[in-house]
């Protein structure tokens, strides 16, 4: 397999666990959330952890910037970008998966309240994840292979 044909195959398998992710995600928070009681505990988990996620990238972009800015200065300018555009999708990631994490949880314990019932998929986000994942490792390749 040529370096071009790996890199679209790349790519291609990253776009179809996004795909496929949008689609289960959609799946899933089309079932069924619970009581009212379910949901105001699913909420609070929710609000919790987006105030975590939220504090902790915070924190996390100070260094982010500080290191794009070293990155720029001492090895080159395209660098800095891949490294930006990584961190980028790596939050995004861990704000996806915590998202339909927390939503799906509530929808599979309701789920499991009624043994008839499709049991909804957790494994949502790790498929997202996967892709976005290739997507980052799609950019990087071709952008640094003119330096090799």
């Amino acid at each position: 397999m040529t370096g071009n044909s790996a890199l679209i195959l790349a790519l291609g398998c990253g776009l179809i666990a996004v795909i496929y992710g949008v689609w289960a995600r959609s799946w899933i928070l089309s079932q069924d959330a619970g009581n009212a009681r379910m949901q105001e505990i699913a909420a609070a988990i929710q609000t919790g952890a987006a105030a975590y996620l939220s504090r902790q990238y915070k924190t996390i972009a100070m260094v982010g910037v500080v290191l794009a800015i070293l990155i720029a200065l001492f090895l080159d300018p395209l660098s800095a970008i891949g490294f930006v555009v990584g961190a980028v999708l790596s939050g995004a990631c861990g704000f996806i998966g915590m998202n339909v994490s927390v939503r799906a949880n509530v929808r599979t314990a309701q789920a499991g309240k009624d043994r008839n019932k499709r049991r909804a998929k957790g494994k949502t986000n790790q498929r997202v994840e996967f892709g976005c994942g290739h997507c980052a490792v799609w950019y990087q390749v071709p952008v640094k292979a003119g330096d090799a």
